[in-house]
C-alpha cells in the first residue's frame, strides 16, 4: 500500500511540475499581451503546429524541446477549435485564390482569430515566446527562429 502512495505522489509531483512550465510561458503571454491563459495556451500550439510545418525535423525538435510541452500546447488549440475552418468565409472565396500573406501572421491569422486573439497581436505573441527561450538561455533556439518570416 504504501508503494502505491508513494507512486501516486511522484505521479502527482511529475504532473504539477509539467503544468508548472506551461504556465511559466502563458503567464507571461497574458500579462505582455492581456489575453487569457486558454488563449495563450492555445497560441502556443498554433505556433508550434506552424513551426512544425516550416522547420526541419531536427531545428523543430530543439525548438519544440526548449519550449516545452509540447503535446499539451498542440492539444490545448485543438481543444479551442483552432485549427477548425471558417465555413462562412470558406463559401464566400470558395473560388478565389490563396492570397494570404507567406510567414506566421499570414499563415496563423484565422486560427489566431479562432481563438479570439486580433491577428495585430501575433507578431507580439511571437516576440513574447522568443523573450521566453532568451530568458531560458535558448542561443540555438533563438538562431533557428530569427529566420521566420512574421
Amino acid at each position: 500500500m504504501k508503494k502505491l502512495i508513494s507512486i501516486a505522489l511522484m505521479a502527482a509531483f511529475f504532473l504539477s511540475f509539467s503544468t508548472l512550465k506551461a504556465t511559466a510561458l502563458e503567464d507571461l503571454l497574458v500579462s505582455k499581451l492581456g489575453i487569457e491563459n486558454e488563449q495563450a495556451a492555445a497560441g502556443v500550439g498554433i505556433v508550434l503546429n506552424y513551426l512544425k510545418t516550416t522547420l526541419t525535423t531536427d531545428e523543430y525538435k530543439t525548438v519544440s524541446e526548449d519550449i516545452g510541452d509540447e503535446a499539451y500546447y498542440i492539444k490545448e488549440a485543438e481543444s479551442a477549435d483552432a485549427f477548425k475552418e471558417n465555413k462562412t468565409l470558406s463559401k464566400y472565396c470558395k473560388n478565389i485564390q490563396n492570397t494570404k500573406a507567406p510567414g506566421l501572421l499570414g499563415s496563423t491569422s484565422d486560427y489566431f482569430n479562432n481563438i479570439g486573439i486580433k491577428s495585430d497581436k501575433v507578431s507580439g505573441f511571437f516576440n513574447t515566446i522568443l523573450q521566453y527561450l532568451e530568458d531560458k538561455g535558448a542561443e540555438e533556439s533563438l538562431n533557428i527562429l530569427s529566420k521566420i518570416k512574421i
